[in-house]
């Protein structure tokens, strides 16, 4: 799976849904970010947050990274 360098921003991540942005491949994000902050965190808890805006796609990519952290 390939992801465009250009959907990630200094703040957040936004793509052209679904070809930039989808299902599958917010799912890798989301689990590499994941990857990168556990060990920084071993000795504390910390929490994600993960929000969206009005668009239609937002609810099916916030399900998504949402089961991605579960």
């Amino acid at each position: 799976m390939t992801i465009k360098d250009n959907i990630f921003k200094a703040y957040d991540i936004r793509g052209v849904y679904p070809s930039e942005l989808n299902e599958n491949n917010i799912q890798v994000i989301v689990k590499a970010i994941y990857t990168y902050l556990k060990p920084k965190t071993i000795n504390s808890k910390f929490l994600v947050a993960i929000g969206y805006d009005m668009r239609l796609s937002s609810p099916i990519l916030f399900n998504s990274a949402k089961k991605s952290l579960l």
